[in-house]
């Protein structure tokens, strides 16, 4: 007997978000105008429902967008003065955190079955800290910002806010700094023949256009009429995560095409 081949309007809610879920956005910008009202309606509400484990209590939230779970943990001390990492979810439940590029890149790299994620624990917690830091500073003074956070930044008066925004401006100022102006995605290595239409891409737009545009690497680079297979993509992630190691002052990774014996 032949296995009947499901359509998109034979799919349940759930398997419509997960497909749309995997295609990148520049894909779900071209489909979106093709889809009915009712599976629009759909999808934003599916983008905003939380996974199970987090519990029946997390609201469908369309404006939170996608969300990852994640068990947070805490430390008990035994009788004995023993330290012991325990779970402190909400009755066994998990926590949610916004899905962000890094997510996006990482899910990318397990279809490919890549061996491991493209970019360390480090340098993604690195590039969400400077994604927070450049937000944070950015919204300084802005009408509309929520109570808690007017609350606490009126707490000790106005001259402990604005040296708050000075600080967080210097900090951001070193992290840009620590980068520097290396360009490793240069057109000036390759022929004027080879080109083409092509712009250089300096490490601190690459880390700019992946932290706080959330482009993937391979975006950032379609963008840069650069090639997106092979070599050129091993070569812009290896300038991101060796830029994203400056910024948080770790040794520099391993580069293509650079001999790290020799200090080049």
């Amino acid at each position: 007997m032949k296995k009947h081949k499901k359509t998109w309007s034979d799919l349940s809610p759930a398997e419509k978000a997960v497909i749309w879920a995997k295609l990148s956005p520049q894909r779900q910008a071209e489909q979106w105008p093709t889809l009915s009202e009712a599976d629009r309606l759909l999808l934003i509400r599916e983008n905003g429902r939380p996974p199970g484990e987090c519990g029946w209590m997390m609201p469908v939230a369309p404006a939170r967008g996608p969300v990852r779970p994640f068990m947070p943990m805490g430390v008990r001390v035994d009788a004995e003065g023993q330290e012991h990492a325990i779970e402190t979810g909400y009755r066994g439940r998990s926590a949610a955190r916004v899905s962000d590029v890094w997510d996006r890149m990482a899910d990318q790299a397990a279809r490919r079955n890549a061996s491991a994620p493209p970019f360390t624990y480090a340098q993604v917690t690195m590039g969400r800290e400077y994604q927070a830091l450049v937000e944070a500073w950015a919204s300084a003074g802005v009408r509309g910002i929520s109570l808690e956070v007017l609350s606490q930044r009126s707490a000790g008066g106005g001259g402990e806010f604005i040296d708050a925004v000075c600080d967080q401006s210097r900090r951001i100022a070193q992290l840009r700094a620590r980068v520097g102006p290396v360009v490793t995605l240069s057109v000036r290595r390759t022929r004027p023949s080879a080109r083409g239409k092509r712009t250089g891409i300096p490490d601190i737009v690459l880390v700019d256009q992946v932290c706080l545009g959330w482009l993937t690497v391979a975006e950032v680079l379609k963008r840069a009429g650069w090639d997106t297979g092979g070599k050129t993509l091993d070569r812009a992630r290896a300038a991101l995560a060796n830029a994203l190691d400056r910024m948080s002052g770790a040794a520099p990774r391993y580069r293509p095409g650079h001999n790290m014996s020799k200090g080049a």
